[in-house]
C-alpha cells in the first residue's frame, strides 16, 4: 500500500481533541455499506455471506499457518525471548507467566475488547426475516458465538505465541507476526483481510438498528417514518457516518463496550 506519511491524515483519522477527530475512510465505508442495504435484505445477505466465508478461511489460514512459528515459551516465559530483547523488555509490573499482568489485566482487557461481540444482537432484529424463528433464531445466535469465539481464542493463542505480547504491533499485529517472520506475501494477505472484516462488521452492526425502529414504530412507540425500513436505514447510516467521522475511535471503543 501508500506510506501513511503520503496520505492526508483525515482519511484515516487526524486528532483534533482526546474526544473528536477527522476520519473520513471511516465515514465513506459506513455510507457505502448504507446505500447496500438499501437494496435490499437478499443483496446484503449474499454479500456478507461471500465476505463472512473469506473472512473465516483466512483466519483458519493464519491460525493453521500460524502454528508453524509458534514459540511455546512465548506462553509461559515471554520476557525469556531475547530475540526482541533489550529493545523491549518486560516492564516491573509485569510477570513473567501465562498471565503476565494478572487475573486483574485479564478483565480490563476483555472490558475493552467486549465490543468484538457487537453484531451477535443484530441476529435478533432479523426474527420476522426468518422462516423458522423458534429453531433458526437459536442456531443463529448460538452458533454465531461458539464459532467466533472459538476463532478469537484460537488467533490470540497463535499471535501470542508467535511474537510475545509486548512486542506486539497495536495497529497491525496480525499482520506484523508473520512479517516479522519474513513472511511478506502472508502479511500482505492478512492485512486485506482486516478490511474485508471491517467491512462485514461495519454492515452487520447497520442491519439491526432501523429494524428495532421499525418494530416500535409498528407499535406506535417511535416516529411513524421509521415503518419504512429504507428510511430507517438512511438516518441510522448517516448518524453512524457523523459519529464515526468525527468521535474519536478510543472513545467510541470504549462507549460500545459500555452498551454491550
Amino acid at each position: 500500500g501508500v506510506p501513511s506519511q503520503y496520505l492526508p491524515p483525515i482519511l484515516f483519522g487526524h486528532n483534533l481533541s482526546p474526544m473528536f477527530t477527522i476520519n473520513i475512510t471511516s465515514g465513506v465505508l459506513i455510507l457505502c455499506m448504507t446505500g447496500l442495504l438499501m437494496r435490499g435484505i437478499r443483496e446484503s445477505a449474499t454479500f456478507t455471506s461471500f465476505i463472512t466465508v473469506w473472512n473465516i478461511l483466512l483466519i483458519l489460514a493464519f491460525s493453521v499457518v500460524g502454528c508453524f512459528f509458534v514459540d511455546t515459551d512465548n506462553w509461559t516465559k515471554p520476557c525469556n525471548n531475547e530475540r526482541y530483547l533489550p529493545d523491549l523488555s518486560c516492564s516491573a509490573d509485569q510477570n513473567n507467566s501465562m498471565f503476565p499482568l494478572g487475573i486483574a489485566g485479564v478483565f480490563r482487557a476483555s472490558g475493552i475488547v467486549f465490543f468484538s461481540y457487537v453484531g451477535f444482537d443484530s441476529v435478533s432484529t432479523l426474527a420476522e426475516e426468518t422462516k423458522n424463528p423458534k429453531r433458526d433464531m437459536v442456531v443463529g445466535i448460538l452458533g454465531t458465538l461458539g464459532i467466533a469465539t472459538s476463532l478469537y481464542v484460537g488467533v490470540s493463542l497463535v499471535l501470542c505465541g508467535m511474537v510475545p505480547f509486548y512486542a506486539l504491533d497495536a495497529s497491525a499485529p496480525l499482520s506484523e507476526a508473520f512479517k516479522d517472520h519474513g513472511q511478506n506475501v502472508l502479511s500482505i494477505l492478512v492485512s486485506f483481510g482486516a478490511l474485508t472484516t471491517t467491512l462485514a462488521t461495519t454492515l452487520t452492526c447497520l442491519i439491526g438498528q432501523p429494524r428495532i425502529f421499525y418494530r416500535m414504530a409498528l407499535d406506535g412507540l417511535f416516529f411513524e417514518a421509521f415503518k419504512n425500513i429504507k428510511y430507517g436505514t438512511f438516518v441510522c447510516g448517516l448518524v453512524a457516518c457523523l459519529i464515526g467521522t468525527f468521535l474519536n475511535f478510543n472513545l467510541l471503543a470504549e462507549m460500545i463496550s459500555v452498551g454491550t
